[in-house]
């Protein structure tokens, strides 16, 4: 009884890591396949923290491979904003947050904090939600190491603090819009028209900002 257990688990398992492949597959069937030299290169100047997992190392280099592929100017976004650390803490995720930038050490190097392991956030619920949300948080967060590199972020009062969040909201929009222009399936269109305009009605409310500058006085 319990060997039948163990193998109908197994089956199910199967069955969702198969169902996953195929629809990823089908999101990128217009994507180049890396080759070990291609995702190096992508990856180069990032710093990978020992807590990503694998898994983590492979979903970046897909999703970084995918921008350079299909929106060009925004894999050059990335590309000049390192060097970089990428680091996962659950513990920041358990608080609610999705992901911290901090900038710079001695030699320039910016480090973003993810609260979950890559394609795990709690907010986006299928797998094209999910990269449209990662890429979404990447391009915000690296929109804060360029503006905390260049001295433009410093946090001293509400209205500083909303100019400094503002930044990385406006380029997370601007990358899912610019994602929203391809032709990369019906999953992808549904979650990209869903995040967009729940993040743009978002900018506008007084919640929003309350959320991220609610610690200094108005």
């Amino acid at each position: 009884m319990q060997a039948t257990k163990i193998i109908k688990t197994g089956i199910k398992i199967a069955v969702v890591i198969i169902t996953l492949l195929a629809g990823f597959q089908s999101a990128h069937s217009n994507v180049a396949a890396s080759s070990p030299e291609t995702t190096t290169n992508l990856l180069d100047g990032i710093t990978l923290d020992s807590s990503l997992s694998p898994e983590d190392v492979t979903y970046l280099a897909t999703t970084l491979q995918l921008l350079r592929d299909q929106l060009p100017e925004w894999a050059q976004y990335v590309q000049d904003s390192k060097p970089f650390t990428l680091i996962v803490d659950t513990r920041e995720g358990d608080k609610g947050r999705e992901a911290i930038a901090n900038c710079c050490d001695t030699q320039g190097r910016g480090t973003i904090t993810l609260g979950h392991h890559l394609g795990y956030s709690v907010d986006a619920n299928t797998p094209e939600a999910q990269q449209a949300m990662f890429i979404g948080t990447l391009i915000h967060e690296l929109a804060h190491v360029r503006d905390q590199r260049a001295g433009r972020a410093s946090k001293t009062s509400f209205k500083s603090c909303v100019t400094a969040e503002k930044s990385g909201l406006d380029k997370q929009l601007d990358v899912k819009r610019a994602m929203a222009t391809l032709n990369l399936g019906y999953g992808y269109r549904q979650a990209l028209d869903q995040q967009i305009t729940s993040e743009a009605k978002a900018l506008q409310s007084r919640e929003l900002w309350d959320f991220y500058c609610g610690a200094f006085d108005k």
